[in-house]
């Protein structure tokens, strides 16, 4: 979609709204699902309103995910962004790691978007790809490999 200067954007989608409105239109009209897979959404830091909205739209069954006791009842994991160091603080601190890694090990389909993917990530990379480590805890996922972008003002 695109608007010109002064046109009042379409709130009709839930794919199209300024960064701070609220979540608003057709959504709003649908019921949330009951019958799909049980995805959470790591509920510590980034837009997880966004992502349990998303979810739920296109038939799962979407819950924030703040405790590791929700960690069992899953069929798949997202990990939003945000700030990698922050979230693996996060993570430790309300003991969440070892059970999402526990997890994760398990077999437990998962999918991080931005911090997210580095946090699942069992090895960082810098942008010329020489291997970085910073204070973020990344789970260990074998084979998974997160590369910080070249430029942005999360840059390590």
């Amino acid at each position: 979609m695109r608007t010109v200067a002064g046109d009042a954007p379409d709130c009709s989608s839930p794919l199209t709204r300024l960064p701070g409105e609220p979540l608003i239109g057709a959504f709003d009209d649908r019921p949330l699902s009951t019958l799909g897979p049980v995805v959470g959404v790591l509920a510590l830091q980034g837009d997880v309103l966004e992502h349990v909205r998303m979810l739920s739209l296109v038939g799962a069954r979407a819950v924030a995910v703040r405790h590791p006791e929700q960690l069992a009842d899953l069929d798949g994991i997202l990990l939003p962004g945000g700030e990698s160091t922050t979230i693996g603080t996060m993570l430790t601190r309300f003991g969440m790691l070892e059970p999402l890694r526990a997890r994760l090990a398990e077999g437990l389909p998962a999918l991080g978007t931005c911090a997210g993917a580095i946090l699942l990530a069992s090895q960082a990379l810098l942008a010329d790809g020489t291997a970085w480590r910073s204070g973020s805890v990344p789970t260990g996922s074998p084979g998974w490999c997160g590369k910080w972008p070249a430029e942005g003002g999360q840059r390590p």
